[in-house]
């Protein structure tokens, strides 16, 4: 009986890449990293993580997610009844007035206001349809059961606090009384995810105020709790005064959003304007794509302005799991980091950018400019955990290309461009002072 065995679930890209690049720490433990990425053990070692096996997951788990989908709309639909869930409040109005909804909008939480799911909340339903549920998803569980038999591990962490892809391994483990640990993967995922129907003994979130968010909607418990920083951040302090270099031309890094939340025709129609009206002499621009979306387009962009450039994220930053193999430049590179090190003015939509903006005190502007034939952008800003991040008076929300361009020339005569506001982001949304956050949830997870 091996007490070194541990298991780590990564159900995205972005939950290896996030480890990778932190300072997390494996040393004398044997690691099982369950997983549908196609990487192997032998590429993770020469960046200093020692797996001793890659396991995929479950054939039963795609099944699995559609029940428990189910399953967490129901307990959703019941949490915004009886909490003050300030964005749920306005994704439902969003849905109720509007027939047209962007596309994340639409598959995520249409189905939450659902008759049915309205009804299945009902006390009179909602226990034999969870009771259900949960005896289907132990079923499809049995293959992780049998697995978690022979490996025996001590602890369990999963890198996706609210994924759907490995819910039925999280069951295995509470049925066997194996320990399991969850980081929070993001800083909207608390507001902006269903509530958790099944939960871990344990969670590590970046700052307090995600702390206090899954206490609230998720009814945890504070000790259950630990903040411990933003590990991917952990790789920002290498060379990070490189930014404050002093150039005549300014560099502007425009940040595409998902065509799930903003469509492909409002993002060209910004775009196309913005380009035609720019004064090209006072800036480079560069265009980072959205992972996974590269529009033919962009291309044609590229073609007419000599001073675009267009960067393109590593496959592993994509936000869903991919069939495409990871490759040793996927990990080597920190392409984002190297960006924003020669970035001076960042252009985005309400975008977690805004925060790894904010690292390297970059002004900031979030774009609400809309295509008229477009859904509005504007409900957007009010989602809690970004109106939260706008209260520092670290971000310029621009309504009209008017605006946009009057605060652009001023940014283009000043010498320095350091967001002196940012620094109260890093204090207390980052919170990651010393690098060292990957470290702090390694020694949690292994130590304790």
């Amino acid at each position: 009986m091996n007490k070194n065995n541990y298991i780590i679930s990564a159900p995205l890209n972005m939950c290896v890449r996030n480890i990778i690049q932190s300072s997390f720490k494996t040393e004398f433990e044997n690691i099982y990293l369950f997983t549908d990425l196609n990487i192997t053990k032998t590429l993770l070692k020469k960046f200093k993580f020692k797996v001793k096996k890659v396991v995929k997951y479950s054939i039963y788990s795609k099944l699995s997610r559609i029940i428990y989908f189910l399953l967490s709309s129901v307990d959703t639909y019941k949490t915004i009844k009886i909490k003050k869930w300030k964005t749920m409040f306005l994704i439902k109005k969003e849905i109720l007035k509007k027939k047209r909804l962007d596309q994340i909008i639409s598959s995520d939480f249409k189905f939450i206001f659902n008759p049915i799911v309205k009804i299945l909340s009902i006390n009179i339903l909602y226990y034999p349809t969870k009771i259900i549920c949960l005896v289907l998803l132990l079923i499809l569980s049995f293959e992780y059961i049998v697995k978690l038999i022979l490996i025996n591990p001590k602890k369990i962490l999963f890198l996706h606090a609210h994924s759907n892809n490995d819910k039925i391994l999280l069951l295995a483990a509470k049925i066997l009384r194996i320990r399991t640990e969850s980081l929070v993967h993001s800083w909207d995922n608390p507001t902006t995810k269903h509530a958790l129907s099944l939960k871990s003994d344990h969670y590590y979130t970046w700052n307090k105020s995600i702390k206090n968010e899954m206490i609230y909607l998720n009814n945890l418990k504070p000790g259950n709790i630990t903040v411990i920083g933003i590990p991917h951040f952990d790789s920002y302090f290498k060379n990070f005064n490189l930014r404050f270099k002093t150039k005549n031309k300014k560099t502007i890094t425009i940040f595409l959003p998902s065509t799930g939340l903003v469509s492909e025709i409002n993002q060209k129609y910004f775009l196309t304007n913005f380009f035609q009206l720019l004064e090209w002499k006072k800036f480079d621009v560069i265009i980072r794509a959205h992972p996974g979306i590269y529009f033919n387009w962009l291309k044609e962009f590229k073609r007419r302005y000599k001073d675009l450039d267009i960067n393109i994220p590593e496959k592993i930053v994509k936000a869903d799991m991919t069939n495409d193999k990871i490759l040793k430049n996927e990990f080597s590179s920190n392409s984002l980091r190297d960006l924003l090190l020669k970035t001076d003015i960042t252009i985005n939509y309400f975008s977690t950018t805004s925060i790894d903006s904010c690292f390297f005190e970059i002004p900031i502007i979030n774009i609400c400019i809309n295509k008229n034939s477009a859904n509005s952008l504007k409900w957007y800003y009010n989602w809690s955990h970004y109106k939260k991040l706008l209260r520092y008076n670290a971000i310029d929300i621009i309504y009209n290309f008017e605006s946009l361009f009057k605060k652009l020339n001023y940014l283009s005569i000043r010498k320095n461009l350091k967001n002196r506001n940012a620094k109260l982001i890093k204090k207390d949304v980052i919170n990651n002072n010393d690098g060292l956050s990957g470290l702090r949830l390694s020694e949690c997870f292994f130590r304790k």
